[in-house]
Order: structure tokens, then C-alpha cells, then sequence
């Protein structure tokens, strides 16, 4: 038997919000908003569309209980169904709570069978009429019969609905529209934001006939209204304890007074500053932190004035200044066991599912014996920051045969130039400058470059180190240059000045065609020169040289603080000139001292000797065939034995390329001086902790040089270390539970007492010599120890890989591998040497007597039914860790894997792993988390269960890969920040548990963060507590000149009772001020609003007649979002352009990461590729990841490549969370070279004269069909009156057929259902779009911001791609002309086109800021344009990027807040440099506010532009500015009137017309 989750068949798909404001009485001094999310489904039952049958649309708690149990395990579910017991509706809530709280844990296995019939049941459990079937269906399926699927749903049978089922599914309730049985939902979030008014946005309708709806009022806060203590020097929290019998009567003069408080009263400048300190401390001080901390920020503006009266307490304010010097003031983040959440995304769901996991997981530490401190410090186990040392190897070129290669230009130690330092490394723990390296006369600082020469660029960092070092670090360095005469490929650095080189370049090119010899590169004959100055004079002429040649280069730019200096290009003849002059000065220096004499070198024999080598770094012969091109092919074959390339650096051994450098945003010199001071905050580290001293420097050999690289390996393997081109993947290495049968067995060093704290696991087939080499290394790696003489610490397993033949050396490794250490210690190598070298019976007859294992080489002494069965289990066994079918011999790569510490290797094909890299692993694996682990389990000194075959090396292997996995698996990559540098005795609330999940946060109490932050700490505490543990570290700005809060906030967090309904409420709400709703929702949520009486852009209670007291409005989610990123095989760039289908909706994917979205509702869908170009270009890849992994991805395969049936990914939506996943698209063949967008049309407009008449003839005849495509956007009643009115004077202007498009996200529910009628009417087609902010782009939070950023950011995703051009138009806007001009203008290749804004209106000049400052210098000439009218080419904008890039620049510049101040204008006119705009002729669009009168008769449109100066209302302006505007706004509210009242009357109470207009 098994359980598929009960979301996916239960849960449909439209869900319900609903809010409700309510006017109290008229005595009630306060008035309340109460808003619930409900669900679509209720008790009207619908057919399944798959059987027929008839289910409820409802769910329940008891339902909802089973998923839980079913996410634990298939055993625990059928536990649960087996075992639970009907009360018959009796204390239900506690029955679910106590079999939740005594079966969560279950150990009872069912065993599953899978090769028989399925048998799915729909029904509930506990139910008469589910009882019957289930035990029939139990007991064949425990005969084998059939394989019983249970799914839990609410069936439409009077049996099905009686006793605990109906828990929480609230069939009682009734909604607005008068059904029933809904669903209501939490996890969503209500703001209602005081309105800047200074422009009068409001559509001025009479408030009053608005018609009754029976609605009852609804009470204030479900928690405490009289929690916050003092307002207006009345103690309510004191008073309501003395009077509970008056606790309705304080609670409405308590609303009066802050209600009072918010309108009446003006906060000065010096009342704001301290607000941040001011509300931290009452918070700090209240009876109840987290309570208070929610009334703060959900209710600030209300009792900003009371807070701003508070004395600030010095003792408090000290610790937050303190903790301020490591965080800056008002800096938010948050984590659960120092993994890092988004604040900005974090919901009730996402903790839920967080804190959840961690329980689970810390129960795996727990099975194999760890307590419960242990598990928490392993749970909180942080991931290394991209730039620390952990995710470096460290690597120590120097040997035998590298010293003549790599040579460092100066010894510290014994150089008189540091004679005055001090070797004391106690100088370390001195204080000194930010970032000043500490002088001490030692060898700390040892950096290796390895270059090629040739590239211009390379230079820079030659340039910052040498000057560096003239400033006195103590840099010991050394080259090794190379060159890529050989195909190699290098990498050219990045040089954001290379614009300014190229008339250099174009000049030095003479030169180098006259003096440099055809054939050669410049790196070659550079990198020639200077190993023979290297192997000739050492290091130190080495650095000389290179130093020479960098000074001789003139400065073409001098640099300046935006940008760097400039020195011309290196060329033959500078490089010869400083051999020459090197060659002479170390020549002289080398002789003399060799000589003894004073007396100078023959000049002439010198000169000779320079020609001669001159002669041989030019020559084109072979590169072995003369002195320096052979030293250059030494130094060359180093690096790749080595694993190492150009360019990189190695800092003590630390070693990072330029491509490193790139991924952490730094120069490679950058990166190099970062690496120096971790070097020297390290090394005092260790002295500070007494790990090093002078002492043990002295004594160690090779000195603190040796010291540094004591850890060091001898090569870098990239598919060990790069874990960005190979991603590590890593698996539980938990022994199989009987491991009685010694199916692992290892292999150790001699010292059978040392701590083997890295496990290897070998899967390699020892009958081949792959196998063997393989099996070899590694126990030649575990056997060997380190430069600081310590072993290892490693064991090795030999296991056998599935599918394949045993042979009879296989069968011998595996029988000496079973044999104690004791018997064989020191020959084992010697055993499989001889083994190695031939595979024939009497050689391992042989090799198994020099063991001592004589009984063993007869023919008759090794049992080879037995060893062949061990062998298959090892197969089996290795086939079920990595996931593959262990009979299936096919699968490439198995005989060639090392598993260590849970890391799984897959050894490229002809790739010979030796030691080193066996040694390279381990070190990277012990490094990043292996050493730690093992330091917890032994500090904690953890207990082997009784029942357990396994040993504390199998705890530390267990741990160290439950560890890695849970670290690889971890959604943030970023780094936590450490709280243990910040004070949290006066700062910080604080509750403390005993459980293993930790949150702790920095959160700043008056910001949009914690007014939804705040409820989820308040509902966990309550209900996790004493299971969890908070901290929050209270972090406030100061020295405020704004009120930080301008809204009021609610959050539908979760009710403890099972059965109640969840909502929020509002009070203490000012009566006068207008508000503007906005819902919070998950980030997967796609919500719409479905009913709305009133404005909900311009919310005002005051407005409420006296015989009104609801306001209503009904908003509808309307689906969950799948999201992911799509990538091609093989490619760098995302395919962008390509468009997939979920369903019924399709989407395009974008540049940026590959993003892309699309809506679904719970349940089983198929990912496709949209027929047409994209499903003829692309298939998916035969691998498709989740980043979620309890979502199923399954790729279906296609039986040709032009097949009718698409390849498609199956996916799975069981989550209030959606889905998000990755997916890779592969080409297919011949479309190798091919552009998934349509080529830009652009790039024919230069045809020949017939194709441009033939094209003009297809344009004319096109355009007298061709739809018009008009995009618009509304939000209120005011600007949806104003978007008819657009809509009918387009129609009135234009001939052609006209499609207007809406993005749907903020019209009125009225607005959208009068729609159709309208558009009937009129003749015109419409399609309501949306697009879901997407969680990587730089969010706003003012919803007008938001409404300027979906005009622009979207627009290549926003319309399907048959869509190829439209026409935005603002609501606000009265068209004039016909639109088919606009339509068929020529934008010259540009993909916007837009209206500069007028310059003939000299009353306006004050307010032109794009003629002075910032906006002048930037645009360089160009126009700034108005945002009101523009023309967007989709094909061209699509084609050339253009939305990427404006997403690319947004991004940047949104981070700023005083940036694109008017996002929807300043943001295209800023990137014209990027994305440019063709400009408009001007009366295309015509402004009262900007342009003069005497072009208003030209005008084609009019626009009604705020005026800065008059800040004239909208509504009043209207009818003077425009003279038809009048007769357009009578004739679209005379037939909105008409509708009203004949065809939606049922349905909607619609406020009555406007005041007639003066």
C-alpha cells in the first residue's frame, strides 16, 4: 500500500478573498475593516473529470492531518488510517492533536509491491462507508492481489460527511454570494496604506443610496486590543485589569483616542528622529514583546505621536550603537539554523515547511546516536561564504623537480632590506590600520602568478602587485609564465577601459609586423625570456625583469577615481630591451660573485651570449630545440601536471583563477590582497588560540613557509575542486542495516587506534586494470601521511559495481579486503602491486601467500559461490545509492566512482586518479565540513545505539554526508551573517527552548519587514514553544527625517483552534485619511479582486453614509505559479524566446537566468514546448532538476523528431507554494545554428528597390485589416472612468480594427464585468494579461511604483509572441487622430518609440530637471521623453534583448532609493544609451502642464498631466483642458448606468454617478 498527497486531488483550483469593511454604529467611535480568504470550493458538488464521480470541493483538518503522516512516510500514513478512531465529532481538535503528537514517530514498515494491479480508493478515513472497502482492499492487498492507492477526499454521500471529517472545512459559513462550505485560508497579508493625496485621484462619487447588504459587524482583534499600555496618559492595559466588566466601552475610547491621535496630530522633525529608539524600547520593555512589536508596526502611524513622548533609556540605546559598529542601522535578516530567508518572501508556508524539515532531519542525527546538542550545532553548521578559503584548494607546488621552475624574488627572513623587523609573531595580535599587513621578518606572505605575458591585461596585475610591494607589504613573489602557443586556451582579463587602447593598438601593430618575426605570439617569446632569466639568476632577475618591462610601457591615460590608468601595449622591443639590460646587471652580479673578482665582465662576450639567447627565444623551431623554448615547456608541463592554468594565483598555496575572481565581482588583484589578510588574520588567530608560536616556527621544518602548507595538496583536479563546472552531488553513506556479511569492509592504515575520520568508498571492478589503478590509489593514499607527519585519517572501501561480471582477482581483492588489518599491515600495497600487474591465477595464488593467506591459494581455498554472491550484493547495494538498476550493465561510468564523506565522484573517462587526488578530496571534503563534524561528534562523545552494527567512524562518515546533503540541498547560497559579534542583553527579545530549530533575526521594528515578520514570530512562539528557540535582535534606523511607516497591516496567521474561521481585523483606523488596499500574498499566488462595492484605491470611512455599515469586496486567487529557469545543453546563454505551455497558458522564457512562469492549479500537468518554432528547434534534455525535491519531474520521451506528441516534463502542484523547478532544453539536430525569435525585420530594410515596393504594396494592403493593439493600464474608479473614456475616442479616431489589452492586476470588479458589454457596444476586442513580479528582481512596495514598473519591465513576456507591436496609451489620455498613423510609423530599427516632452511653456521651465544636473550630463543631447504615449516593436524589443536589459539597469538602479523617482519615464530615458528610443514628432502628444497653447490645435492626443505647480485635480481639470471630454465622460456613464441597472443589478451595488461637473 502506498499514499499520494491529498493537496493534489483534493484541491482545486479558485480560491476566494474576501474583505470586509464594517461601519459600526453611529455611537462607535471606531470602525473596522475585518478581511478572510476563503476557497472556491464548498458543499456544491462537481463530477471528477477523470471518473465521474462526485466529490466535495471541500477539505479538513483530519485531511489535512493524513498529508502530514503521508510526508512522514508511507508507513506512517497507513498507521494513521489504520488507527484512528471516529469520535464521532466529538473533541475533535483533540483526537487530531494527540494521535499527531503519539504517531509522528513511527518505525512500522509495510512492505510496497509495485508489479501488480493498482487499486485506488477515494474516501475518508473513519468514515462508515470508508471502513468496508478498506479492508477488502487491505487484505488483497496483502495477499498480492493488488497494489491499494488511498486518496483522501470528501465524497458526496450523507456517510461520507458524519463525525471528525468535517473538522475545519466550515460548510456552516456563508459567503458574500450566498454559498457555503468554503475553505478558508491564512498565509496572506493585508495592508491598508495612508494615500498621498496631493494630487486629488479620487472619483468625487455621492456616498450615499448605496443600497443595503446584510452583513453583520464584525469585532476588533482577536488578540488583545488593550495590550498597548499608555495612550494619551490613560494606562488601558491597567484600567481593563481593574474594570473587565468595561472592556468594550475602553477598548472604543481607546480606539477614539488613537484614531484622534493619527488625524489630529502633526509630527515635527524633531518628534521623528528618535521613533526607531523609541518604539524598540517599548517593545524591549512591554509585558509581551512579540505582541507588542505587532501592535507597533501594524498600527504606527496611529501611535507614532504617543511613542514620539517616550524618554529614551540610555542603558538600551548604548547597545544598539554598540551593535551598530557590525551591522548598519536598520539592516534586516533573518535564518533557521544559520541558513538564511528572505524577508521579503518569507510566509507562514515557507516556515512551516522549513522548521518541519529540520525536525526531520535532526531525527536521522538522532538515529545514529547523537543527543540533542550535537544535532543542533550540526543543524546550524554554516555554509562557507564564496570567498573563504574552504571553497579554495590549497595547493603546494614546490617538490624536487619544481624548484628550478618556481622561484621567489626575495627570502624575508634573510634579507637585510627587512633587517629592522621583528620575527616576534606576537606583532600579529597589535593593532593596527584597517587592512595594513603586519610587518614580522617571516615568510607569511608567499604569492605565485601564473601568466601568459601576451595578454595586454595581464599587466594590470603585474602593475598592482609591484606597487604593492614598493609600498612595503611584504610580498614574496614568483612567475611562472607560460604561453598558449599550443591551442591552450586563456583566458583574455577584463579591461573596462580597453575603449581608450585601441588607436594604441592600431599604432604599435607597425612595429610589431617590422621587428617581430610571423609564427610567434608575444606570450611565447616573453615567456621564453623570462624562465631563462629564471633558471639563468633565480627569482629574484625573474621579477626584475617582468617589473622592467611593465615600467617601460608609456601611460596613455593617467586614471582617475572612476577609472583606471592606462599604459600603452607591450611590444618585442621593450621586451628586449629589459632582457638586454637585466641580462647585463645579473650577469655582472652573477659573475662577479662566482668569479671572486672585482673586475667587470668582457661587454663583448656578453653581448654575444644576449644574441645567441635573443636568436633562441625568436627562433621557430621546435620548442624543446633551444635553451629557453624548452625551459618554457618545463614550466608549461608543470602547471598541467599540476591541474593548474593561466591566469591564477596562489596565495600560501591558496590557489583561485580569473574566472574565481569574476564570480566573487573582484579584480584578481583584489582577491590576491583579500587572500593576504585572511592569511594574517588567520596566523594570529592561531597564536591568539596557542596553536602556533615562535617556538614551533623555528622548530618546523621549512619554517612558517612549511607551516602554511601543511595542509597543502600537491595537484588541483578542476572535477574535484570547481564545483560550479561540476556541481558536487552527494549521497547518505549509511552501511546497509546487516552488515553481518561484511559487505563494506575496510581497508586502514598500520595505526588501528588512529581516528578515521574520512570514509572512501571505491566502486571499481578489480578484475580490470582501470579498476585496480583505481583501487590502488587509494589505499596508497590512506596509507600515506602528511608534511606535518599526520596520517590521513582515512579508510577504504572496495565495493564491487552493479551489473557487472565478477572476476577472479575481484574475488580475491574482496576476500583480503575482509581480512583484519593486523595480519597484512605494510603489504597490502605489495600485494596489490603484484596482483596489478597481471590478473592470471598463479599470480594471485602468489601474491596471497606473501599475505600470510596460504589457506587461501589453493584452487579449492577460496569459495567462489560465496565471494560472487558478496560481490552481487555490493552491486545491488551501490545501485540503490546512486539510483540506477543494478542488472542494467549499460550504465556508463559505474565502475569508475569514489563516494567520499557522502561526495560522489564520477571519474571522467580516460582520466587516471591517482593518490594526489585521492588526497586533494579528502582534504576539500575534511575542509568544508568533514574536520568540523567530527570535532561536534567527539566534543559531544556520542552513544552507539545498542541495536546498531556500526562504529563511531560510521557516525562521523553518516553525519558527514547527512551534512553535505543538507548543505547542497540549502535554497540560499548566501552566507548567514553572525549574530555572536552583536549584544543581545538589552536589545534582543529573546524566548528559549530546548528544541533544535534556532530562527534568529536582526530586524528593524518600524519597517514593512516587520509588520510581516512580526505575526509569524507571534503565532510560532505560541505554538511551537519550548520546541524552538527565538532571538531577535532588534536593529533600529536613527536619526529618522521621515515617518518610516505609512500604512496599517494585518496578517491571517494560523488559528490554534482547528474549526474556527481565519481572519484579520482593523481598527483604531483613521476616519479622514484615504487608504489604498493592498493584499500580501505568497509569491505564488496569482490574485485578482471579483467583487468591490467601494474604491479600494481610495478607501475613507468618512464616507460611509449613516445608514451604510459594510463596505465589501471579494478578491479570488486565481492560480499558483510554476516558475523556474531554463537553460540549453551545452550553451552559455539561456534560450530566450522559447515559449512553453502548462495547460492552457503559455509564457516565454527570458534572458534573465532563464526565467520564466506560469499559472496552474493543484495538480498533475505536462510542460511542453509550444508547437512552432520552439518545439521544432528544441527537446527537453534527458535530465530535468527540481529545485524542490518533493516535486516529481518526469520527461517524456518522443518517438521522432517530427512527431505530433511533444516532448513534455510532467509536474506535479502540491504546495501552496507552487512550483519551482529547472529545466534543460536540448537542440535538435540541424538547428544547431538557429535563432528560436524570428530574424529582426530590421536587417532587410535595406533591400533592393523592387522589394521595398513590393514590401510598401503587402503593408497597404495589411493595414487596412490589421488590428490595432492598444495596452493600457487602471487602477480605481477614477482612472477606469478616465479608460473609457480613452477606449471610446480611440474608437471614434480609428478605422482599423482595434484589441485593447489590460493588465488585470488592479481593476475593479465592476470595471471588468462591464468590460464585454462595452466592448460590444463599441466594436473593439480586449484580453485581460498579467505577469507575477518575478522573487529575483528588486521589488517596489508603493503601489503606484508598481503600477509605472509593469508598463516597462514586462513587456517582452507580457503578450504572446504572435503579438508584434502595440500601442500604450495612458487612461488618462483622449486620442484625437487616428492611431493607424502611429501604428505604421518607422522606428528605425529602435524597439520603443516615444514624445519628447514639450518646451514651449515657459511657466514650467523651474520644474524642467533634465535640462540641468545629472539628467543634462547623462543624456548628452538626447531628449527626455514623456511616458504617457509610446509604441513598442515586440519583434524588435524581443529580438534585440531590450527588456533584459532594461530588467539589468532597473535592477541596479531601483537599490538606490532616491533613483528613478518617475520609474516609468526616467527609467527608459536613462538607458536610450542601451535601449534606444526613437523619438516621436511632438504632436503625437499634447500637456497643459508642459506645453504652450499655441500647439494644442496640432495635438493628436491629450494627455491629463499632473501639474506640479497648480497640483489642479484631474477630474476638474478634464473638462476644461479637453472640449469633447465632457460629451465622451455623459455618453460612457450614461450606458455604464444602463448596465447597472438591467444586467448587473443582481449581482453588484455600484455607487451612483458624479456630482455634475461645475
Amino acid at each position: 500500500m502506498t499514499c499520494w498527497s491529498a493537496f493534489a486531488c483534493i484541491h482545486a483550483i479558485f480560491f476566494t478573498c474576501v474583505i470586509i469593511v464594517v461601519a459600526e454604529e453611529s455611537t462607535s467611535a471606531s470602525k473596522v475593516v475585518s478581511v478572510t480568504l476563503t476557497t472556491e470550493w464548498q458543499l456544491t458538488l462537481s463530477p471528477s473529470h477523470h471518473t465521474g464521480h462526485r466529490f466535495s470541493k471541500a477539505t479538513s483538518s483530519l485531511l489535512e492531518a493524513a498529508e502530514f503522516f503521508a510526508d512522514e512516510g508511507d508507513d506512517q500514513y497507513w498507521a494513521f488510517v489504520e488507527d484512528w478512531n471516529e469520535s464521532g465529532e466529538k473533541d475533535c481538535q483533540g483526537n487530531v492533536y494527540e494521535y499527531l503528537e503519539r504517531r509522528a514517530a513511527s518505525e512500522e514498515t509495510l512492505k510496497v509491491f509495485t508489479s501488480i494491479p493498482i487499486v485506488t480508493f477515494y474516501g475518508a478515513m473513519g468514515t462508515p462507508c470508508f471502513g468496508h472497502f478498506h479492508a477488502l482492499l487491505k487484505s488483497a492487498s496483502a495477499q498480492g492481489q493488488v497494489h491499494y492507492v488511498h486518496r483522501p477526499v470528501i465524497m458526496n454521500a450523507e456517510c461520507a460527511r458524519k463525525g471528525c471529517i468535517g473538522l475545519g472545512t466550515h460548510v456552516d459559513t456563508i459567503g458574500i454570494d450566498g454559498n457555503v462550505g468554503r475553505l478558508h485560508v491564512v498565509g496572506y497579508g493585508v495592508e491598508l496604506a495612508v494615500k498621498n493625496m496631493e494630487y486629488k485621484a479620487s472619483d468625487d462619487s455621492i456616498m450615499n443610496d448605496i443600497g443595503a447588504l446584510l452583513l453583520a459587524p464584525i469585532a476588533s482583534e482577536s488578540h488583545d486590543s488593550l495590550a498597548f499600555e499608555v495612550v494619551k496618559g490613560f494606562n488601558f492595559s491597567r484600567l481593563n485589569y481593574r474594570y473587565p466588566e468595561l472592556n468594550r466601552e475602553l477598548t472604543s475610547f481607546r480606539h477614539y483616542l488613537v484614531g484622534k491621535t493619527a488625524e489630529d496630530e502633526t509630527l515635527k522633525i524633531w518628534d521623528i528622529k528618535d521613533l526607531g529608539l523609541q518604539a524598540t524600547q517599548r517593545i524591549l520593555l512591554a509585558d509581551d514583546p512579540f505582541q507588542m512589536m505587532m501592535d507597533i508596526s501594524q498600527n504606527f502611524p496611529s501611535l507614532a505621536s504617543s511613542l514620539s513622548r517616550l524618554d529614551l533609556d540610555s542603558t538600551i540605546c548604548a547597545e544598539i550603537e554598540n551593535n551598530q559598529k557590525h551591522v548598519s542601522p536598520g539592516s534586516l535578516f533573518m535564518s533557521i539554523n544559520s541558513e538564511p530567508i528572505e524577508l521579503d518572501t518569507v510566509d507562514i508556508f515557507t516556515l512551516a515547511d522549513k522548521i518541519t524539515s529540520e525536525i526531520r532531519e535532526a531525527a536521522r542525527f538522532r538515529d545514529i546516536g547523537l543527543g540533542s546538542t550535537a544535532v543542533r550545532e550540526l543543524l546550524r553548521l554554516r555554509i562557507a561564504p564564496p570567498g573563504s578559503e574552504l571553497n579554495f584548494p590549497r595547493l603546494n607546488l614546490f617538490d624536487s623537480t619544481t624548484v628550478p621552475i618556481i622561484s621567489f624574488n626575495k627570502n624575508i627572513e634573510s634579507d637585510r632590506n627587512y633587517a629592522h623587523w621583528s620575527p616576534d609573531i606576537m606583532q600579529l595580535m597589535r593593532h593596527s590600520q584597517l587592512g595594513q599587513v603586519p610587518p614580522v621578518r617571516r615568510n607569511m606572505f608567499n604569492v605565485i602568478l601564473i601568466l601568459n605575458l601576451g595578454q595586454s591585461n595581464s599587466w594590470r596585475l603585474v602593475d598592482a602587485l609591484h606597487e604593492y610591494t614598493r609600498a612595503g607589504v611584504p610580498l614574496r613573489l614568483a612567475y611562472v609564465l607560460v604561453d598558449d602557443s599550443e591551442g591552450d586556451t586563456v583566458k583574455e582579463l577584463w579591461n573596462p577601459t580597453s575603449f581608450l587602447t585601441d588607436f594604441a593598438e592600431f599604432e604599435e601593430k607597425e612595429e610589431l609586423d617590422i621587428n617581430f618575426p610571423r609564427g610567434l605570439s608575444l606570450g611565447t617569446v616573453i615567456g621564453r625570456a623570462g624562465n631563462l632569466i629564471l633558471r639563468r639568476f633565480g627569482g629574484e632577475a625573474q621579477v626584475d625583469f617582468v617589473n622592467e618591462v611593465a615600467n617601460a610601457r608609456g601611460v596613455m591615460f593617467p586614471g582617475n577615481h572612476f577609472i583606471p590608468a592606462v599604459k600603452s601595449k607591450v611590444t618585442w622591443s621593450l621586451v628586449q630591451k629589459a632582457f638586454t639590460r637585466i641580462f647585463i646587471q645579473w650577469y655582472s652580479k652573477v659573475d662577479s660573485v662566482d668569479s671572486d673578482d672585482l673586475v667587470a665582465p668582457d661587454m663583448t662576450k656578453v653581448h654575444s651570449l644576449i644574441d645567441a639567447h635573443v636568436a633562441n627565444i625568436l627562433s621557430l623551431a621546435g620548442a624543446t630545440e633551444s635553451e629557453p623554448g624548452a625551459y618554457l615547456s618545463e614550466a608549461k608541463a608543470l602547471i598541467a601536471d599540476k591541474g593548474v592554468a593561466a591566469p591564477s594565483a596562489l596565495v600560501n598555496g591558496i590557489y583561485f583563477t580569473l574566472d574565481d575572481a569574476e564570480r566573487l565581482g573582484a579584480e584578481m588583484e583584489q582577491v590576491v590582497m583579500h587572500f593576504v589578510q585572511q592569511e594574517a588574520n588567520s596566523i594570529a588567530e592561531a597564536v591568539l588560540s596557542g596553536v602556533l608560536s615562535n617556538e614551533i616556527l623555528d622548530k618546523y621544518p621549512g619554517g612558517i613557509f612549511g607551516w602554511l602548507h601543511r595542509t597543502a595538496v600537491a595537484k588541483n583536479t578542476p572535477f574535484i575542486v570547481d564545483n560550479v563546472k561540476y556541481p558536487p552531488t552527494y549521497v547518505e553513506m549509511r552501511p546497509p542495516q546487516d552488515n553481518s556479511e561484511g559487505l563494506l569492509a575496510y581497508i586502514e592504515n598500520c595505526d588501528v587506534k588512529a581516528s578515521k575520520g574520512n570514509t572512501l568508498w571505491v566502486v571499481a571492478d578489480a578484475g580490470t586494470r582501470k579498476g585496480m589503478d583505481l583501487i590502488a590509489s587509494a589505499c596508497e593514499c590512506a596509507a600515506r601521511t602528511r608534511a606535518d607527519g599526520e596520517s590521513t585519517n582515512s579508510r577504504v572501501a572496495v565495493l564491487h559495481p552493479p551489473g557487472v561480471v565478477a572476476t577472479h582477482r575481484a574475488r580475491a581483492v574482496a576476500l583480503v579486503s575482509r581480512w583484519k588489518t593486523g595480519y597484512y599491515c605494510g603489504n597490502y600495497s605489495t600485494f596489490l602491486s603484484e596482483i596489478l600487474s597481471s590478473d592470471a591465477p598463479e599470480t594471485i595464488k602468489s601474491a596471497l601467500s606473501a599475505l600470510g593467506m596460504e589457506q587461501y591459494a589453493s584452487d579449492s581455498g577460496m569459495d567462489d559461490e560465496e565471494l560472487n554472491t558478496l560481490l552481487e550484493q555490493q552491486g545491488n547495494f551501490v545501485a540503490s545509492l546512486i539510483g540506477m538498476d543494478a542488472n542494467d550493465s549499460s550504465e556508463s561510468g559505474t565502475d569508475s566512482i569514489v563516494i567520499a564523506n557522502g561526495r560522489v565522484i564520477q571519474i571522467p573517462t580516460g582520466y587516471h586518479m591517482d593518490a594526489d587526488d585521492f588526497a586533494l578530496l579528502i582534504s576539500k571534503e575534511s575542509s568544508a565540513r568533514g574536520a568540523t563534524v567530527r570535532n561536534i561528534l567527539e566534543s559531544h562523545s556520542p552513544v552507539i545505539p545498542v541495536s546498531s552494527s556500526f562504529n563511531i567512524f560510521d557516525q562521523y562518515m553518516i553525519a558527514c554526508s547527512l551534512v553535505a546533503i543538507r548543505q547542497t540541498k540549502s535554497v540560499s547560497r548566501s552566507q548567514v551573517r553572525t549574530l555572536e559579534s552583536l549584544e543581545s542583553k538589552h536589545s534582543a527579545v529573546i524566548v528559549q527552548g530546548d528544541g533544535v530549530v534556532v530562527m534568529d533575526a536582526v530586524l528593524d521594528p518600524l519597517s514593512k519587514e516587520a509588520q510581516r515578520i512580526a505575526p509569524l514570530f507571534y503565532v510560532l512562539r505560541d505554538a511551537l514553544f519550548p520546541h524552538i528557540s527565538i532571538r531577535i535582535i532588534l536593529n533600529p534606523r536613527r536619526e529618522l527625517m521621515e515617518i518610516p511607516i505609512k500604512s496599517y497591516f494585518r496578517y491571517a496567521a494560523p488559528n490554534p483552534s482547528l474549526d474556527a474561521i481565519p481572519r484579520v481585523h482593523f481598527s483604531q483606523l483613521p476616519h479622514h485619511q484615504t487608504l489604498t488596499a493592498h493584499l500580501d500574498v505568497p509569491e505564488a499566488w496569482l490574485v485578482t479582486t471579483v467583487v468591490a462595492t467601494y474604491d479600494l484605491d481610495n478607501l475613507k470611512l468618512s464616507d460611509l453614509p449613516e445608514e451604510q455599515d459594510t463596505m465589501d469586496a471579494e478578491y479570488r486567487i486565481e492560480a499558483l505559479l510554476v516558475t523556474g529557469y531554463c537553460s540549453e545543453s551545452g550553451a552559455k546563454d539561456p534560450p530566450r524566446g522559447t515559449q512553453l505551455i502548462l495547460g492552457d497558458a503559455g509564457t516565454v522564457v527570458m534572458s534573465n537566468l532563464g526565467y520564466f512562469q506560469l499559472p496552474a492549479a493543484p495538480g498533475v500537468f505536462e510542460l511542453s514546448l509550444r508547437p512552432g518554432r520552439s518545439a521544432d528547434m528544441y527537446v527537453f534534455a534527458e535530465h530535468v532538476e527540481s529545485t524542490n525535491s518533493d516535486v516529481l519531474l518526469t520527461v517524456k520521451e518522443e518517438h521522432s523528431a517530427r512527431d505530433v506528441t511533444y516532448s513534455s516534463v510532467e509536474i506535479i502542484v502540491s504546495s501552496w507554494q507552487g512550483m519551482t523547478t529547472q529545466i534543460s532544453l536540448q537542440r535538435r539536430p540541424g538547428m544547431e545554428r538557429e535563432d528560436v525569435l524570428p530574424i529582426h525585420r530590421g536587417k532587410d530594410k535595406d533591400g533592393g528597390l523592387w522589394n521595398k515596393i513590393i514590401s510598401k504594396w503587402r503593408n497597404a494592403k495589411r493595414s487596412r485589416l490589421e488590428t490595432i493593439n492598444v495596452f493600457s493600464v487602471a487602477s480605481g474608479h477614477l482612472y477606469e472612468r478616465f479608460l473609457k473614456i480613452m477606449m471610446l475616442s480611440v474608437r471614434r479616431n480609428t478605422n482599423n480594427p482595434v484589441k485593447f489589452w489590460f493588465i488585470k492586476n488592479w481593476l475593479s470588479p465592476q470595471f471588468k464585468d462591464i468590460l464585454p458589454h462595452i466592448a460590444a457596444k463599441y466594436g473593439f476586442e480586449y484580453e485581460l494579461v498579467t505577469y507575477k513580479w518575478p522573487t529575483w528582481l528588486h521589488k517596489q512596495t508603493e503601489k503606484q511604483r508598481i503600477i509605472w514598473a509593469y508598463k516597462l519591465l514586462f513587456l517582452d513576456v507580457l503578450f504572446p509572441l504572435t503579438l508584434n507591436k502595440v500601442i500604450f496609451v495612458d487612461a488618462d489620455q483622449v486620442v484625437r487622430s487616428n492611431l493607424k498613423e502611429l501604428w505604421e510609423m518607422d522606428l528605425r530599427g529602435a524597439p520603443y518609440a516615444y514624445t519628447p516632452f514639450c518646451d514651449n511653456n515657459p511657466e514650467m521651465e523651474g520644474y524642467r530637471f533634465w535640462k540641468h544636473g545629472f539628467w543634462q550630463t547623462h543624456l548628452a543631447g538626447k531628449p527626455y521623453h514623456i511616458s504617457a504615449l509610446y509604441v513598442v516593436d515586440l519583434e524588435t524589443f524581443r529580438h534585440t534583448a531590450a527588456g533584459d536589459k532594461l530588467r539589468l539597469i532597473y535592477e541596479t538602479l531601483s537599490k538606490d532609493p532616491s533613483s528613478l523617482a518617475n520609474l516609468d519615464q526616467d527609467l527608459p530615458n536613462y538607458a536610450q544609451h542601451q535601449v534606444p528610443i526613437f523619438t516621436l514628432p511632438q504632436q503625437w502628444l499634447w500637456c497643459e502642464s508642459w506645453c504652450g497653447n499655441d500647439t494644442k490645435t496640432a495635438a493628436k492626443t491629450i494627455d491629463l498631466c499632473n501639474n506640479p505647480m497648480t497640483k489642479e485635480p484631474k477630474l476638474i481639470g478634464a473638462a476644461r483642458i479637453v472640449e469633447e471630454w465632457t460629451s465622451l465622460d455623459e455618453e460612457v456613464r450614461s450606458f455604464t448606468k444602463q448596465l447597472e441597472e438591467h444586467l448587473l443589478a443582481d449581482k453588484y451595488v455600484f455607487t451612483p454617478p458624479v456630482r455634475a461637473l461645475s
